[in-house]
């Protein structure tokens, strides 16, 4: 894998289950169906149709007093209780619009006292005192939810129990891996496909946290879990301090395919969720479907054209699959269109969103054989503008383009504000002709306790990296002659780093 290819492939699985929880700054009064009403009672057949009515028109004035008249109807509550929680759920999401978020989460804690609650009760409850930046409140809920209706955890949704793990981990470190212990135990899973890489990176610390502890009946169940996620099993595996050396992996190729299956039935569902097709793509280009992933992403770019961006949801996702385009058209060897579809993206992006867009077309271009349309490319973007990370990236993109280019003083000074990353050296120094210099860049980064997680990827065999050229394909063997060395095989046994060979491309 290429060092550039391989630190984005990173970024971009998690990054895929980070979109699932972008909390909203508001809160929407959930849509009721109008139902038929019990014919026991006149008056709550008539207060079910106004608030029904004032709902889907999205007036959540209007909706107060009826849905107060239903909020303890003796009737609506034997004949639907179904029905009578929704009606419950309203009132509360109303209350959060019309007279704040404190009265809401009054009312809400209410409504989780209540015989007939249930775990989306608690689950409401948990989201509001998030919204509220009540953080250990609703861990104290959540974990009582999940204590009363251990049956039905599944019902509690992404965005509550991922959302409050995040906002836990800057908070109670501890309390996390509690609450993670917890959902392990009534087996919860995370609904949308995309946001399983996020819920496995939190799987694989949990992991880690219970061996040392000694706790080996939460690692089962942990390593129960991440064997159905086959990308960050591969991150397990890799990992000397939760996997065996000597124990062989299972194949992992009827869990991705399953994945893709599952992932493939959300997106037919609902092709305008562009956060999942995002998710989806990433696990075919790593089962080595491109030609597949392209055809499905071109046929949402359709539906895209035809109805209009603003009619599709999770449009942060957008500007990642207009660059996903032109990566999978270059892993196809389309590298007219690959260079087409990049700059198409480019248009249709503003600065901001461009930045990883970029960094991938500059490093594509390098690795192409044209450094110097890549360097011209570099010297356009703004740096001030970019995140650290990002800043980084395209130091190391800029620094190989100028060995390529043969910019002796240009690439030193490159390659000297990588001090601190030397992970991102070791693809600088192979274009620089320098295998010495990439070993001992990729040793340092293997004793880089910091850089570990990017290691341990790296360091996996998976499927040749396609080439983009004939010097690229020199530099493919090249990187795989360097990761083979001894030196570097030790290094990384001496820190505990299993090298296993895998039938994925990462």
């Amino acid at each position: 894998m290429k060092t550039g290819r391989k630190t984005r492939w990173i970024s971009n699985l998690v990054s895929s289950g980070l979109a699932v929880l972008a909390l909203a700054a508001g809160l929407a009064a959930p849509a009721v169906m109008a139902a038929d009403a019990p014919q026991t009672s006149p008056g709550t057949a008539i207060a079910i149709m106004q608030a029904s009515a004032a709902l889907q028109s999205e007036d959540c004035a209007g909706a107060r007093g009826p849905l107060n008249q239903l909020w303890n109807d003796p009737y609506l509550a034997q004949a639907d209780p179904d029905l009578a929680a929704s009606m419950r759920a309203s009132l509360i999401a109303c209350t959060a619009q019309t007279d704040g978020m404190k009265a809401a989460i009054s009312l809400s804690a209410d409504n989780i006292k209540r015989p007939s609650a249930n775990a989306a009760a608690y689950d409401l409850h948990v989201f509001l005192l998030l919204i509220d930046n009540q953080v250990l409140a609703a861990n104290i809920a959540l974990n009582e939810g999940l204590t009363r209706f251990p049956a039905t955890a599944g019902d509690f949704t992404d965005m509550s129990v991922m959302g409050l793990l995040l906002q836990l981990a800057g908070v109670d470190g501890e309390a996390g891996h509690k609450l993670l212990n917890r959902l392990q135990e009534v087996r919860w899973q995370a609904h949308n496909p995309a946001a399983r890489p996020l819920i496995g990176f939190m799987r694989v610390e949990g992991l880690r946290k219970a061996l040392a502890a000694g706790d080996e009946t939460h690692a089962a169940l942990y390593r129960k879990d991440i064997a159905e996620d086959s990308l960050v099993y591969v991150i397990m595996q890799g990992d000397g301090e939760l996997s065996d050396p000597n124990v062989a992996p299972f194949d992992v190729r009827p869990v991705i395919d399953r994945e893709i299956r599952a992932a493939t039935e959300h997106v037919a569902g609902n092709p305008a969720e562009l956060m999942v097709l995002r998710y989806l793509i990433l696990l075919e280009r790593a089962d080595d479907q491109s030609s597949l992933a392209l055809t499905q992403l071109d046929g949402i770019f359709a539906l895209v054209e035809q109805y209009g961006l603003q009619n599709f949801q999770n449009i942060e996702s957008y500007p990642g699959l207009l660059t996903d385009r032109g990566s999978l058209l270059a892993d196809l060897g389309r590298h007219i269109e690959a260079d087409k579809a990049f700059k198409d993206g480019n248009a249709k992006l503003t600065p901001e969103y461009a930045i990883n867009h970029n960094l991938i077309y500059i490093n594509y271009l390098t690795d192409s054989g044209r450094e110097k349309e890549a360097l011209a490319l570099a010297a356009g973007l703004k740096t001030e503008s970019m995140e650290p990370d990002d800043q980084l990236q395209l130091a190391g993109a800029k620094a190989c383009a100028l060995a390529y280019a043969g910019d002796e003083p240009g690439y030193a000074a490159s390659v000297a504000g990588l001090a601190s990353q030397p992970l991102l050296r070791v693809k600088p120094a192979l274009c620089a002709g320098d295998s010495e210099g990439a070993a001992q860049a990729l040793i340092a980064a293997i004793r880089d306790p910091g850089s570990r997680l990017s290691v341990i990827m790296f360091m996996q065999n998976g499927l040749a990296p396609i080439p983009f050229g004939e010097r690229d394909r020199g530099f493919v063997a090249a990187m795989a002659a360097v990761k083979a060395r001894p030196d570097v095989v030790a290094a990384a046994q001496a820190a505990k780093i299993n090298i296993r060979t895998w039938p994925l491309r990462f």
